[in-house]
């Protein structure tokens, strides 16, 4: 599982608002924790304005153990 990298995290934060920091932080580190559970991959959007998170798109659920694929 890959985790986000620190240029996307950079532009994440510099895009919002610095009162807003806390709030996207917490929004990012429970998406974080869903995805290292679930095992999909999110592609997310963030408003410059509320700081809140969008999921725009989830990848498909990873194939169940000992399947052929």
């Amino acid at each position: 599982m890959r985790r986000m990298s620190p240029e996307t995290r950079h532009r994440i934060f510099s895009a919002v608002p610095v009162w807003l920091w806390p709030y996207l932080w917490l929004q990012l580190w429970a998406l974080q924790r869903w995805i290292r559970a679930s095992g999909r991959g999110l592609l997310i959007a963030v408003c410059p304005r509320t700081g809140k998170v969008y999921v725009t798109a989830m990848a498909d659920a990873p194939a169940p153990e000992g399947t052929y694929a």
